[in-house]
């Protein structure tokens, strides 16, 4: 776990997020992605800070990405609930893409 959690804040590190002391215990995200971690580096995969890097930063863009169509809300009650709505429907359609797109470069490699 110790390995895990040591990769998990060298990238942040890297892409200059912050997390102060005692954070990771208030953020379910970050426990959860600890642990993820953990269980790849248990099972043997590589997850260390230069694996998981390529992925935090397709992260801090679809951030952006989905900031911005807060943003375009006009209204703050609105932009309330675009960001409910788009956290909870955006979540499967970039899961489902994720597959589309293992399912395409899979049939372009092999």
């Amino acid at each position: 776990m110790e390995t895990a959690r040591r990769s998990v804040e060298a990238l942040l590190e890297r892409l200059g997020w912050s997390c102060g002391p005692g954070l990771d215990l208030l953020d379910p995200a970050h426990r959860r992605l600890v642990d993820s971690v953990a269980a790849l580096v248990r099972l043997g995969y590589p997850c260390g800070t230069e694996q998981l890097l390529p992925y935090g930063r397709l992260a801090a863009q679809l951030a952006v990405t989905d900031l911005d169509m807060v943003e375009e809300q006009p209204t703050p009650t609105e932009q309330i609930e675009a960001a409910v709505a788009l956290t909870v429907l955006y979540e499967p359609v970039l899961l489902s893409l994720r597959r589309m797109a293992h399912a395409q470069e899979s049939a372009r490699r092999f």
